[in-house]
C-alpha cells in the first residue's frame, strides 16, 4: 500500500514472511514482491484466484468491491478468508501506535514471535524510535 509509511524494507518484509510461510507451510508456497496492481502480478504468474484476508465488515466492503472489479476486468476470482477473533480489529497502524509508544511486548498475543522478535531489533537499530508519529487529534497545535 502506497499510501503506508513502511517500517521494514522489502527484503526485511520477504524474509520474515518467508519463515513464518515455511514453518507453516509446504514448500510450494512462494513469497514475492511486486508493483503495480495484485490482479496483474497474478495474471503474469499464471493464478486464476487470488486469497485476501477479512477482519471484519469494514474490510468486507472494500473487498468485495476490489472481489468484482478484478473478477470483471481480469478474469481472477477472490477467495476470502475470515480472521480470528483476535485479529479482527488488529491493523498495522495499530501495530505501530503501539511499538512507537514503547511497550513492545504487549504485541505477542497480535503478532508472531519472530516478527516481535524484529520489530525490537529494528526499533533499536533506529535508536529507539520508530518511523511513526502518533496525533493526538484532541491537542490544538
Amino acid at each position: 500500500n502506497p499510501a503506508k509509511r513502511a517500517i521494514f524494507s522489502i527484503d526485511e518484509r520477504i524474509e520474515m514472511i518467508g519463515q513464518l510461510i515455511r514453518e507453516q507451510c509446504d514448500d510450494h508456497v512462494q513469497v514475492a514482491a511486486y508493483e503495480g496492481l495484485t490482479v496483474d502480478y497474478a495474471r503474469s504468474i499464471g493464478a486464476t484466484a487470488i486469497l485476501r484476508g477479512l477482519r471484519n465488515v469494514t474490510d468486507l466492503n472494500f473487498e468485495f468491491q476490489l472481489a468484482l472489479t478484478n473478477r470483471t476486468i481480469a478474469d481472477v476470482e477472490t477467495v476470502f478468508v475470515m480472521s480470528g477473533e483476535t485479529y479482527g480489529f488488529t491493523s498495522s497502524t495499530l501495530i505501530k501506535q503501539i511499538a512507537a509508544g514503547g511497550e513492545i511486548d504487549r504485541l505477542l498475543p497480535l503478532i508472531p514471535g519472530a516478527v516481535l522478535d524484529r520489530l525490537k531489533e529494528k526499533k533499536d537499530e533506529l535508536g529507539g524510535t520508530l518511523p511513526w508519529q502518533h496525533i493526538d487529534h484532541l491537542k490544538n497545535e
